[in-house]
């Protein structure tokens, strides 16, 4: 009963963490959802998990995603999906969520400094300039989410280099998940990897992803300063990092 009780709080921090911010949930529950329950249990959950989550907050702000950003994101992320799953079975993942978490906080770290150097003059940098590079980060973060659970960090590094604003940053993202989620699902129900456990414990976890994507939605809300928002965002990144490289 512990356990159980230990996973539903876990699922109900990562997805507020989600709502609030569009992404975190992947690497919050993979860190603690693997302490609790082990790695082979902990993956196939978590990427079911992420839909549900997914599905309820753009049902509530549908209106606010931008398909014209999603699409190439999308589009590389599947074609890198079926060569995640193969890769997860003939790769350390250790060795492999370590650069990940030291390329994202290398990241973080020099957005922050960069923001602090021109926010008098400039503000924020833009990044690279067309969508033409959602292709690319599509496919890091198709190959990173199928083989892992760590689709988020492509999708975000995407929409700061795109300046998105905090609403169409947190929607745009859940559409990204959701479509790349059904492939991965698709592919660990192919595989054999849902048992009933996994299966239930995801059907009673209903309860605190809505809760936590409820909270979060007001969170975000109170968002509405672009570059205090993008500076939250590396800050969070900082802290995955940290996850991806101690866990």
């Amino acid at each position: 009963m512990l356990i159980f009780i230990g996973v539903m709080a876990v699922i109900f921090l990562a997805s507020l963490v989600k709502s609030t911010f569009g992404f975190g949930e992947g690497m919050v529950n993979m860190s603690l959802l693997t302490l609790l329950l082990g790695l082979d249990q902990a993956v196939p959950l978590v990427a079911i998990l992420a839909l549900g989550g997914s599905a309820y907050i753009i049902i509530q702000d549908y209106k606010t995603m931008d398909w014209r950003e999603l699409l190439p994101l999308l589009i590389g992320a599947l074609m890198a999906a079926p060569l995640g799953l193969s890769v997860a079975q003939f790769l350390p993942a250790i060795w492999m969520r370590k650069l990940l978490g030291l390329l994202i906080m290398a990241f973080a770290f020099y957005k922050l400094y960069q923001s602090y150097q021109l926010a008098e003059d400039v503000g924020e940098p833009k990044g690279p300039a067309g969508r033409k590079w959602g292709y690319l980060y599509g496919f890091f973060g198709g190959l990173f989410g199928a083989a892992y659970n760590v689709a988020g960090p492509a999708g975000v590094l995407y929409g700061n280099f795109r300046a998105w604003q905090p609403a169409v940053f947190r929607v745009t993202l859940q559409g990204y998940y959701l479509l790349l989620g059904v492939a991965v699902v698709s592919g660990h129900g192919y595989m054999g990897r849902y048992t009933s456990d996994i299966l239930q414990m995801a059907a009673f976890a209903l309860i605190p992803i809505i809760l936590g994507v409820v909270l979060g939605r007001f969170f975000n809300s109170k968002l509405s300063n672009p570059a205090l928002f993008n500076k939250l965002v590396y800050g969070l990144l900082i802290i995955l990092g940290l996850i991806l490289i101690f866990k």
